[in-house]
Order: structure tokens, then C-alpha cells, then sequence
């Protein structure tokens, strides 16, 4: 099965995501229930966001090579990163838009390179 690059930025998104609704200078408008679950179960919103990250860290290296691995993990987690926190403090990263758009380009990626 070839390995889906939507599946791998909404990991890194994912992990980032985690982690930024942790911090305590974040103010984001009109968490999700399971935001809010996450923000009082520390450890758990830890483990699901390096765990996350590290699966496709590890799935980036085994499909493209250490060398381009690490760069494209790294260009990964810098859009994420800057995507998470343009568009979180505003309330845009709602589950049912991340969902759609997640789709949306795995069709996307199915059709294209398919």
C-alpha cells in the first residue's frame, strides 16, 4: 500500500495541534469537546502528540530516506505549525473542516497520483 501524504501532514497537524491547546498563552475560541478533554489530561494530550508526530516521522523516513525524510518531516512540521497558529486562535480548526478537508485531499491524492 503506498503511503498517503494527507495521512502524514494530519498526523504532524494532529501532534501540533495537541500540543499547542496545552500551552497556557494559546487562547482558542470555542474548543472542541475533545480539546477540552485533551487540555485536562495532560499526559494523555502529551502521548497523543508525540506518538503522532513520531509515526509520521517514521513512516516519512521509510518511504523517502533518512536525508529527504528529516527535511520533509521538518517542511511538514513548519506548515502545520504555522497553520495551526494562524488559523486556531480564531476557531477555524473546527473536527467537521479538518475532517472534510482531510478527505478532500486524500481524494485529492487519489486522483492525481492514484
Amino acid at each position: 500500500m503506498r503511503l498517503m501524504f494527507a495521512t502524514v501532514f494530519f498526523l504532524v497537524l494532529l501532534g501540533f495541534y495537541t500540543q499547542y491547546n496545552l500551552s497556557k498563552k494559546a487562547r482558542l475560541a470555542d474548543k472542541p469537546a475533545g480539546l477540552l478533554y485533551l487540555a485536562k489530561h495532560v499526559r494523555l494530550s502529551r502521548l497523543v502528540g508525540l506518538s503522532s508526530a513520531v509515526i509520521a516521522f517514521v513512516l516519512l523516513i521509510q518511504r523517502l530516506g533518512p536525508g529527504a525524510g528529516l527535511f520533509g518531516f521538518g517542511a511538514l512540521l513548519m506548515c502545520a505549525g504555522c497553520l495551526v497558529v494562524t488559523l486556531a486562535p480564531y476557531g477555524y480548526l473546527k473536527p467537521g473542516w479538518l475532517v472534510a478537508s482531510y478527505l478532500g485531499t486524500i481524494l485529492l491524492e487519489i486522483l492525481f497520483f492514484g
